[in-house]
């Protein structure tokens, strides 16, 4: 039988991040009270991480989607309009961080949020 080795994780590590994602991004109350709307109706508190999941088909035709970004977890939303790979991690300041700018697709989502009421978004650049 084989001894058990305790876990012991390296204390240097920081956990890589991939990809840079760019679009609107919101709390995820917002995006709660979003889906709440679209489905006429207060969403059980069971399943109010679902929230993305009730926006998703709805915005499907713009060719955009929305998705929890971030650290924590249903913290942040974020209407995913741009995406590339790229070499981060966890922690990096956010000047290293080549930022996407707003092109004729956000303009035309951007407009999409507004119609749906939604006020409280914003245009960033995250690591995911």
């Amino acid at each position: 039988m084989t001894p058990a080795i305790p876990y012991s994780p390296r204390s240097d590590w920081i956990p890589p991040r991939y990809r840079r994602l760019g679009g609107y991004v919101m709390t995820h109350k917002t995006a709660e009270q979003w889906a709440e709307r679209l489905l006429g109706k207060e969403l059980n508190p069971r399943f109010l991480n679902c929230a993305t999941q009730f926006i998703n088909p709805r915005i499907k035709q713009h060719g955009v989607r929305i998705r929890t970004v971030g650290e924590e977890f249903c913290t942040h939303c974020m209407i995913v309009t741009q995406a590339a790979w790229f070499k981060g991690y966890v922690g990096m300041p956010a000047s290293d961080i080549p930022q996407f700018v707003e092109g004729e697709r956000e303009k035309r989502v951007k407009a999409f949020l507004q119609e749906q009421g939604v006020e409280d978004f914003e245009f960033q650049t995250w690591l995911d």
